[in-house]
């Protein structure tokens, strides 16, 4: 096919595209281009297949760029756990003045000693990253899909206490509250 007919065809399906999807039908899109239903209900099926393609790999893309970001905030859970779990020393240092009562007019508020302690802290991990840490793996398996799937009791049932009991027992239950109160 030559480049120019190529290229040709290529500007009629972007035009039948555009005014479907402003809403007209293919009869109204024929008119409007000069061609026959059947011309422009051949390019929407081409159209409608480079839109699956571009919509697919566009998932993909966006699939792959949230795992991503995922993996690496995982990476910086698991850090900043390991970092949490390491023995540290506490230090502090108290300004201690002795001896010397204030006279008035006197400014000298210097410390006539300084105080350092060092304390050994043994660390046991901060439990929030590894709840970050879960919820990026629980975040991972909804985007793959291999969470297990939910059942969802639709019968009307309801479980109270492991007692199974149906909308009318329920309403009963309840009249019988009303008339108690």
């Amino acid at each position: 096919m030559a480049k120019n007919k190529k290229s040709i065809i290529l500007d009629r399906r972007a035009k039948v595209a555009k005014l479907y999807l402003e809403g007209y039908n293919q009869y109204q899109i024929g008119d409007m281009l000069n061609i026959t239903q059947s011309c422009v209900s051949k390019d929407m099926v081409k159209n409608r297949e480079q839109w699956k393609s571009s919509a697919s790999s566009d998932i993909k893309e966006l699939t792959l760029n949230e795992l991503a970001k995922i993996d690496n905030l995982e990476q910086t859970y698991w850090k900043a756990w390991e970092k949490s779990c390491e023995d540290y020393q506490e230090k502090s240092i108290k300004a201690i003045k002795k001896g010397k009562k204030k006279i008035k007019g006197d400014n000298d508020n210097k410390p006539t000693s300084i105080e350092q302690t060092t304390k050994d802290v043994k660390a046991n991990g901060n439990p929030a990253y590894l709840t970050g840490i879960q919820n990026c793996i629980d975040k991972r398996c909804k985007i793959l899909g291999i969470d297990a799937p939910q059942k969802i009791d639709v019968s009307g049932t309801q479980t109270i206490n492991n007692v199974t009991v149906t909308p009318e027992e329920v309403k009963e239950i309840n009249k019988g509250l009303e008339e108690e109160f």
